[in-house]
């Protein structure tokens, strides 16, 4: 039997700097750029090896915005294409916040569809604006008592609603993670709640029981 040929490790190609050359840091950031390595950015745990990938890393005080680019095979043309997905977060009063979805989604992606890749300033241009839609809509929203979450005023009212109605409500995270069952009565595995989290809703008493959220 013949010997199987060894699959030649992914490479940093020239198309790949040409891009990232277009990567500028804006004003107030600075600018880092590794070869074969990939970072989720500052929420995360910093630099891992990755062969093939090169990512530029934006970061100022309270914003990190990383693209990590690829020369892959496009899946429907079967062609040469260059890629890049990309994370992005940013600091608040109540800590580090990112717009991946653990295991669901990265914060922003190359358009698949596109014989172009967009103009990086337009990108990071758009996850700055994310940015401050994101922290004028927490600045609305307030910590559950005993609850992981954050809410506005209209959300508790409509979470009251159904632990008064239908005697239960369920709170998930954004991508993977643990998600919690509110009840109003205890059920097998149902914990109490502290007192602060009933009057939050309105309600006498409350119970939670935690799942896998996936």
């Amino acid at each position: 039997m013949a010997a199987s040929k060894k699959t030649a490790p992914p490479k940093i190609t020239k198309a790949m700097r040409t891009f990232a050359a277009k990567i500028v840091a804006p004003e107030g950031f600075t600018r880092e750029e590794r070869d074969d390595h990939y970072s989720n950015g500052q929420q995360y745990d910093g630099w891992h090896k990755m062969l093939g990938t090169l990512t530029v890393m934006l970061k100022s005080d309270d914003v990190v915005i990383t693209f990590a680019i690829e020369d892959t095979v496009d899946w429907a043309s079967k062609k040469k294409a260059l890629r890049y997905n990309g994370h992005t977060n940013f600091k608040t009063e109540k800590g580090w916040r990112s717009f991946d979805r653990l295991g669901v989604e990265d914060s922003f992606y190359s358009p698949w569809n596109s014989k172009e890749l967009p103009d990086p300033a337009t990108v990071i241009a758009e996850q700055l604006e994310r940015i401050v839609k994101a922290k004028a809509a927490d600045a609305e929203r307030v910590d559950i008592p005993g609850l992981p979450y954050r809410i506005n005023e209209a959300g508790r009212k409509e979470r009251s609603q159904a632990l008064k109605t239908r005697g239960c409500t369920t709170f998930t995270p954004s991508g993977f993670g643990t998600g919690h069952t509110v009840t109003t009565k205890k059920t097998r595995y149902g914990k109490p709640l502290p007192k602060a989290t009933a009057d939050f809703f309105g309600v006498q008493a409350l119970y939670v029981e935690t799942f896998d959220h996936d």
